[in-house]
């Protein structure tokens, strides 16, 4: 007979060899029921008995039988070891449960650190605190089985910590106070607070606006805490307001001119402002009236003074105060009709801010920026607005005026031949620029005062060409005007056949028309015996030319009347021309 503890398998042939020699193989195993048995036993779900071997003979032999009985005995089973948390206010945990199921009974308890504290399966973590304690559980087994034995640890925490109770009195302007740190003790993060009263006063997780509060008593707000070993864990503020330093409030940032009216700021203040408030701001002393003219900009203040429990409280004004704007004085200005960016800034009067807008009042379309373009403007006058604005202030302009103007032109040019004198006049009429200043430079003749504005130039001798500028008092550019002669002659110059010296201002001299075109000349004058009267060089009827006298005669003086010969020499290299002059008296 053997013994098997439970859980254990093994072969029933290798038995027999330890226990009755060694058998021979080949045999059969059968069950005390005479059923055929596997060659293996299994412990745990069989039950013991005899079981027998039995090996067949062969004739004459008889078959041959060995008896195997097994005892069983069943292993013991104290659970499984575990780690348990306990509040230190718990009075009972049971360690049993703690092993689990299937965990064996009649067993014993080991109160491994001594404790005092385990009663059967009870254990009381108030009477020890704050802690790790360790239990054992044992149950002896039944040789061959061994003892079974499992561990319980519990750790023993006094919960969290919602702190202590507080009762307090707070200022009724604090818009987030912390509720979490007028807790007294050492509360633990992580709770959750609740509003008693229903005062709707806390706006973020611990905070609380006081100025939700009703006025006077107390409301309770509850921190709380959960804790799976020790359940809900609480503290209460009680917490009463005072009436709080109310100096209003100020509105959104200003922005105001230096130019606009003295300012009350106490009737721009929003709320219920207390009154007895003292006023503080730049510029020294400050009694709510602000003067732009003479203030600086910067933060102006209300303020209120506090009591026990709360600071003295502000209403802040941000003030900026800007200086009007300038935008210069009008300005007035000539300009010709040649410029492509004529800027009309510089033509402002005054000290006018940069910065600012131009409006081109006259529709012109010819402004861009602030630069004019004159080429595509005829010329008259035209208003240009110059706008500066600057926050807080209205707008500001000034006007620009200008006047554009053309250089003066010649038009309807026309020459006239004089055949008699063998000279011709230009004649042409001045438009554009400027009428009252009007210059024509060059071969003279006269400008008419009134419009139209025709200039008749002096006689030009037919053998030279016109030419005149002109120009006027604006200087936009000067206009050349050029002509030559219309005439058409057979000869070069006219000689005349007489003239009378009398110094009755007609024909009182030898003129020769179309001479003053050979400035070379040469005029010989001969009387009746040859003798030679007068001899000029460069005659020109002006300073060179034969009055009657004779100057070259033996006996000077007046000359006779009579006829007179002439040699006239152009100084060309041409034929000279000769003839008779009568000189009468």
């Amino acid at each position: 007979m053997t013994e098997r503890c439970h859980l254990l398998k093994f072969r029933l042939v290798q038995h027999a060899r330890r226990t009755g020699g060694l058998p021979q193989q080949g045999g059969t195993w059968y069950d005390e029921d005479g059923d055929a048995h596997v060659p293996t036993y299994d412990p745990e779900s069989e039950e013991g008995g005899v079981f027998s071997y039995v090996i067949v003979g062969t004739a004459p032999c008889v078959n041959d039988t060995a008896r195997l009985t097994i005892n069983r005995s069943l292993a013991p089973f104290a659970g499984t070891s575990a780690t348990v948390a306990a509040c230190a206010t718990q009075t009972e945990v049971d360690l049993c449960a703690a092993l689990g199921s299937g965990a064996g009974v009649g067993g014993t308890w080991s109160d491994i650190n001594g404790t005092g504290a385990l009663n059967g399966c009870i254990f009381d973590p108030s009477a020890v605190g704050n802690g790790t304690y360790a239990f054992q559980y044992q149950i002896t087994g039944t040789p061959p089985c061994a003892n079974a034995s499992a561990t319980i640890t519990v750790n023993v925490g006094s919960g969290a910590d919602a702190g202590d109770d507080n009762t307090l009195t707070i200022c009724g302007a604090e818009t987030r106070f912390s509720l979490f740190e007028a807790l007294d003790g050492t509360p633990d993060q992580g709770g959750a607070w609740s509003d008693l009263n229903g005062t709707g006063a806390i706006v973020e997780d611990s905070l609380l606006n006081a100025t939700l509060l009703p006025p006077g008593g107390q409301n309770a707000f509850v921190y709380t805490i959960e804790d799976p070993g020790c359940g809900s864990v609480q503290a209460t503020l009680l917490i009463s307001t005072v009436d709080y330093p109310d100096p209003g409030s100020a509105p959104q940032p200003l922005v105001i001119c230096a130019s606009d009216p003295v300012m009350d700021l106490a009737g721009l203040l929003g709320g219920d402002p207390d009154e007895g408030g003292t006023w503080s701001g730049p510029g020294g002393p400050f009694d709510g009236m602000l003067d732009p003219a003479t203030r600086p900009s910067g933060n102006y203040a209300y303020t209120v003074t506090g009591n026990a429990y709360c600071p003295d409280s502000s209403a802040v004004f941000q003030i900026t105060i800007n200086q009007r704007p300038d935008p210069g004085l009008q300005g007035e200005v000539v300009v010709c009709d040649t410029l492509t960016a004529f800027p009309l800034f510089p033509v402002l009067n005054g000290t006018p801010d940069v910065g600012g807008t131009w409006l081109d009042q006259s529709g012109t379309g010819a402004l861009t920026g602030g630069d004019l373009n004159t080429t595509q403007l005829p010329p008259a006058d035209y208003d240009f607005i110059y706008t500066v604005q600057v926050a807080g202030c209205a707008p500001a302009s000034s006007v620009v005026k200008v006047k554009v103007v053309s250089n003066p032109e010649a038009v309807e040019v026309t020459t006239i031949c004089n055949e008699v004198d063998r000279t011709y006049t230009v004649t042409f009429n001045i438009v554009g620029g400027d009428p009252m200043s009007y210059v024509v430079s060059g071969d003279p003749g006269t400008v008419s005062a009134t419009s139209p504005h025709v200039f008749t130039s002096d006689p030009v001798v037919v053998s030279s060409p016109f030419a005149a500028t002109i120009t006027d008092a604006y200087g936009c550019a000067e206009f050349h005007v050029s002509a030559s002669s219309p005439c058409s002659f057979d000869t070069e110059v006219f000689i005349p056949r007489s003239f009378s010296p009398n110094e009755d201002g007609v024909n009182d001299r030898f003129i020769i028309p179309g001479i003053e075109g050979f400035p070379n000349n040469t005029v010989k004058i001969f009387n009746r015996w040859g003798a030679k009267v007068f001899d000029g060089a460069g005659y020109d009827n002006q300073s060179v030319v034969w009055d009657g006298s004779s100057p070259d005669a033996l006996i000077s003086g007046p000359a006779p009347a009579g006829t007179y010969f002439y040699v006239l020499e152009l100084g060309t290299g041409a034929e000279p021309f000769t003839g008779y002059i009568q000189l009468i008296r």
